[in-house]
């Protein structure tokens, strides 16, 4: 899928969100691992129904923290 879209394979992919009922500046998180995932899982399990992700490609602009680090 990525080359259909003009892609090449060893392009490197950021994925962040939002987490729910924070602003940008203190709410972006970025998935690392399975623990970043399992932390936004837990909004839906709470009844969360919407989460926004953002997706970043080559190098990542934001500082990035784990839940694990």
């Amino acid at each position: 899928m990525i080359k259909k879209i003009g892609y090449d394979d060893g392009i490197f992919f950021y994925i962040h969100y939002k987490e729910p009922y924070m602003s940008l500046d203190f709410g972006l998180r970025t998935l690392k691992c399975d623990v970043d995932l399992e932390a936004m899982f837990d909004h839906v399990r709470q009844g969360v129904n919407l989460i926004d992700m953002y997706v970043e490609h080559w190098r990542s602009t934001i500082l990035m923290e784990s839940y694990e680090d």
